[in-house]
């Protein structure tokens, strides 16, 4: 949403529950702990991600504009979906397990 020279952009990314096809696999050549932590199901996970941009017009035409933005994703810090794979504890190949983060950016067109 744009108002004048002021902007707001929410995201929400959402993944549905899927089935862990290397369950199988692996069910067998873990330790018996390991085994009962592990699930064949990955839950749902959503996530929010938010900016405000502000563009500003230089007062020399030949300057341009610049667009000033500042954001947060995964604005909530949700957690992902726990999956028993050894080091890390998601599946980092459909999951980003970052965790909340900052940004700000300026983009000057001319």
């Amino acid at each position: 949403m744009s108002i004048g020279d002021h902007g707001v952009t929410v995201i929400n990314r959402y993944i549905g529950s899927y089935t862990d096809l290397t369950y199988d696999l692996r069910i067998n050549e873990v330790n018996p702990f390991v085994a009962s932590l592990m699930e064949r199901e990955i839950d749902d996970y959503w996530r929010w991600d938010a900016q405000y941009n502000y563009t500003y017009a230089w007062n020399n035409a030949n300057l341009g504009s610049t667009r000033f933005t500042a954001g947060i994703i995964d604005l909530f810090d949700a957690d992902v979906p726990v999956r028993e794979t050894g080091s890390l504890d998601y599946d980092a190949q459909v999951h980003d397990g970052r965790g909340r983060r900052f940004y700000v950016r300026a983009l000057w067109s001319f």
